[in-house]
């Protein structure tokens, strides 16, 4: 336990025997990401958001039209920036989206591993690794077609430079070094830039509390950065913001949004042990500089969307889990300082104890993603209105704008299905049709319904012809329905064409 507690001495005596083990800790992490990546494939599929994404960042466009569609959203566009440029070489939306997030991965860990072997801790930056790598945000938002899982990694980046230099004096940071992570954290997802607002105001507490002008120095080239960024972007995207006024701001709303962060992030029941190892670091006054950089990083980046929330509402779980790495980087660095000398039972209980706690919260963050990913509202119809209009006339699918903005609708169901845009119809501005005469095996498909009147397993047959403006009766047609959508064919397709999903 002492080699985890004095890891510069350790790695300077013996340097091979802790490359090697470095190396093994990380692949075996990576490797188990993989495999549960791969256990929950089965469950992935492209959500209304992810279109907008593969929508956003259509690798045929022209240059200006694509930087139109980058820079005109709500969110930064450095996501949307990354994901642009994959796609020049992997067109595949899938191959393009993991190896998006794939980049995020290995250039979070890449740096954290850099700076940490030049610090003397490359074991413990293994360990933070792959702490970060099967935790529950990971395993849930790596397959995603999103900014969350790139906020994730540059948040874990910043977060692990700034533990480090709170941890050991020695170390030090160019301030332009973590003026960049503040940048691109602005620049990634809102609340990135909040996170990094979060932890430079942790390292000014540590600075003035401690009388350490470094941490200053380098708390306002982080916030000072993330602030800029972030102002220069709003001020461009100001028109914007009423892309987020689905978001609802209550009590009710907080509540909800702490309990996704908590269910994804620890899982059920898990914050009373988290509750004890703080309580046992507050004792300690070697961990206390930690407990003040996370404490009021945290209190930061809870209170500040709350105030702001009062005047436009801007709290939802997905946003706020976006700081989740922030505990991963604690609990490593607390697990060292409670194994550092002068160490004692009690504390070497409590670096096991932290490990053990990181484990559980993998085998619950899987479980957790899982679940999410069941309940995700996933366009699954799209395989299957790929196989059978794909030879079909235009303007002979009809579809209905469920729950979002119906403008663009023609163009997200042709990016589920990688079919022509002009394939689909808005079932309200087309004529009736007879399903018995429809000239397409597809004749009608809906996706995201979230409405309670129609809903998609319970919702009666003539409900959703009327809804699709389909004449016909429960012969004319099979309905393929999933929890969220459904798919309207002729009667004879299923029977020769396909199998229920």
């Amino acid at each position: 336990m002492r080699d985890l507690a004095d890891d510069v001495r350790t790695s300077r005596s013996r340097p091979f025997g802790w490359v090697v083990l470095a190396w093994v800790v990380l692949a075996l992490a990576f490797a188990l990401l993989a495999t549960i990546e791969t256990l929950l494939s089965p469950h992935f599929a492209l959500w209304l958001d992810e279109l907008f994404s593969l929508w956003t960042t259509d690798p045929t466009l022209p240059l200006k039209a694509s930087a139109a569609r980058i820079t005109g959203d709500s969110n930064p566009p450095l996501y949307y920036a990354l994901l642009r440029v994959v796609r020049i070489f992997v067109p595949e939306p899938t191959g393009a989206i993991f190896l998006s997030n794939g980049i995020a991965l290995f250039s979070a860990s890449a740096f954290v591993l850099w700076i940490s072997a030049r610090a003397g801790k490359p074991l413990l930056a293994c360990l933070g690794i792959a702490a970060f790598a099967l935790s529950g945000p990971t395993l849930f938002f790596f397959q995603e077609g999103r900014a969350y899982f790139l906020s994730n990694s540059l948040v874990f980046a910043l977060t692990w430079q700034a533990a480090l230099i709170v941890d050991d004096p020695a170390v030090r940071a160019p301030p332009v070094r973590v003026a960049l992570l503040g940048a691109a954290a602005a620049l990634s997802h809102v609340f990135a830039g909040l996170a990094a607002g979060a932890i430079a105001a942790g390292l000014l507490a540590c600075g003035l509390l401690g009388k350490r002008k470094d941490l200053v120095a380098q708390g306002l080239a982080l916030g000072g950065s993330a602030t800029v960024v972030f102002g220069l972007w709003l001020a461009s995207a100001i028109g914007t913001i009423g892309n987020i006024g689905w978001i609802q701001f209550s009590l009710a709303d907080v509540t909800t949004a702490i309990v996704y962060v908590v269910f994804l992030s620890v899982g059920k029941r898990m914050l009373a042990p988290l509750v004890v190892f703080l309580g046992y670091a507050a004792c300690l006054k070697r961990t206390r500089p930690m407990l003040i950089l996370f404490g009021v990083a945290i209190l930061v980046f809870v209170t500040l969307p709350i105030a702001v929330s009062f005047h436009t509402p801007l709290i939802t779980g997905r946003y706020w889990q976006i700081g989740a790495p922030a505990l991963i980087v604690a609990l490593v660095f607390l697990a060292r300082a409670f194994s550092m000398p002068p160490a004692t039972p009690w504390g070497y209980a409590a670096t096991i104890g932290v490990v053990l706690y990181l484990i559980v919260a993998t085998v619950k963050g899987f479980s957790s993603a899982r679940f999410l990913l069941e309940v995700e509202l996933a366009w699954s119809g799209s395989d299957l209105v790929a196989k059978l209009a794909k030879d079909c006339p235009s303007g002979s699918v009809r579809i209905k704008a469920f729950g979002f903005d119906g403008s663009y609708a023609s163009d997200l169901y042709s990016v589920a299905s990688g079919l022509p845009t002009s394939l689909f119809v808005h079932a309200n501005a087309a004529p009736p049709v007879s399903a018995r005469d429809a000239p397409c095996p597809v004749i009608g498909w809906g996706e995201h319904v979230i409405q309670r009147s129609l809903a998609p397993l319970t919702a009666s047959e003539e409900d959703i012809l009327k809804t699709l403006n389909i004449e016909g009766t429960s012969g004319d047609v099979d309905i393929m329905r999933r929890p969220s959508g459904f798919v309207v064919l002729r009667a004879s397709t299923r029977a020769f064409n396909v199998t229920s999903p």
